[in-house]
């Protein structure tokens, strides 16, 4: 209850929890609270995904079917909040590279709903694209910073000291095969 954004339909499909299903009718689904408590914090990640990050899942009601004491429908309510649009992406200390270089591995963009599995997956292609030209140790933090549905994203770079290769030995092998 409460959800305009994402269909009931859709929304059931992320529950552990299941109803009677007209297709399978000898399935059973028992009632489980442990099943109830993840379903609600799974239904609220997925509103923080999609960039609902003020989206709360308040209360859970569960009723006794009037007639069947067995059963019971399960009721979740869902407080959405605004939609959180990206407005702007600032990077900070991008040297050596140049700043057009680092936004090309971005796949968050603005004007995009936040989704913070993608900007933890843009701070990962930030550190790698700077390990492939040396910099290993390069650490790359960023910040959201929230304002009225609005939210602008900092990534801070500190590309450290560039790695150089030194010798290469192996040892342990005293013949090889030749090529055949």
């Amino acid at each position: 209850q409460g959800n305009t954004a994402f269909s009931d339909r859709k929304l059931r499909g992320l529950l552990r929890t299941r109803g009677l299903s007209l297709l399978k009718p000898w399935r059973r689904s028992p009632y489980r609270r442990d099943f109830i408590r993840f379903d609600r914090g799974s239904l609220q990640a997925y509103y923080h995904r999609k960039g609902y990050l003020s989206a709360r899942v308040d209360s859970v009601r569960v009723d006794s079917i009037p007639g069947n004491p067995r059963k019971v429908d399960v009721h979740f309510h869902v407080t959405e909040g605004p939609l959180s649009r990206l407005t702007g992406i600032l990077l900070e200390g991008t040297e050596p590279l140049s700043d057009a270089a680092v936004r090309r591995h971005l796949k968050q963009k603005p004007d995009a709903p936040v989704d913070i599995p993608l900007i933890e997956a843009d701070r990962q292609a930030i550190e790698d694209r700077y390990a492939d030209v040396g910099y290993v140790a390069a650490q790359v933090r960023d910040s959201l910073l929230l304002e009225d549905g609005r939210a602008t994203l900092l990534y801070r770079i500190e590309p450290g000291v560039v790695a150089r290769l030194g010798t290469i030995g192996v040892e342990g092998i005293r013949t090889t095969r030749g090529r055949a």
